[in-house]
């Protein structure tokens, strides 16, 4: 087996449950990277759905997608959102 640099394997990106109540969801959120899902498939639209919890920092998101169609070509979208 040969070591890559900057190569990892694939590891599950942690994400809290807020629809469960846990101890250390007292605490504040002030994540940084609020989702990391590498295999986000579009439909037949070219359309996907994705949700997630943002932290409880009262700030501006980037939000940013990057991806790669099935014949090779690269693509990226971003936006800012405001959360309050």
């Amino acid at each position: 087996m040969a070591k890559l640099p900057g190569y990892a394997p694939v590891r599950e990106f942690y994400a809290p449950r807020y629809d469960t109540k846990k101890p250390e969801h007292v605490r504040p959120d002030y994540r940084t990277t609020l989702l990391w899902a590498p295999l986000i498939q579009t439909n037949a639209e070219g359309k996907a759905t994705v949700s997630f919890y943002t932290s409880d920092a009262k700030t501006r998101l980037r939000l940013r997608a990057e991806g790669v169609t099935t014949s090779g070509m690269p693509g990226v979208g971003q936006q800012v959102i405001q959360t309050q």
